[in-house]
């Protein structure tokens, strides 16, 4: 079974072409089809830069959060690590 998102949704829109629907159905899943063919040709999203992450402790201070051994930058890259 697929676990990539991008290849799901291939995977999803293929299905969706080669099936026969039935007839009053066919346009609103050729609207998806479409839909879904175009975000997949955008390129994949970066994950944020350092610089980004860094930002994100000027959100800390204005949150009241700073020194409270709660650190957002920390945390998104705690998760961002994490396997898919």
């Amino acid at each position: 079974m697929t676990t990539d998102f991008r290849a799901l949704c291939v995977e999803l829109t293929d299905c969706l072409e080669k099936s026969d629907w039935p007839r009053q159905y066919k346009p609103v899943f050729e609207q998806w089809i479409y839909i879904a063919r175009k975000a997949l040709a955008e390129p994949e999203p970066e994950g944020p830069t350092d610089e980004e992450l860094l930002q994100l402790d000027t959100l800390n201070a204005d949150l009241g959060m700073h020194g409270l051994g709660c650190d957002l930058s920390q945390i998104r890259r705690a998760l961002e690590l994490l396997p898919d």
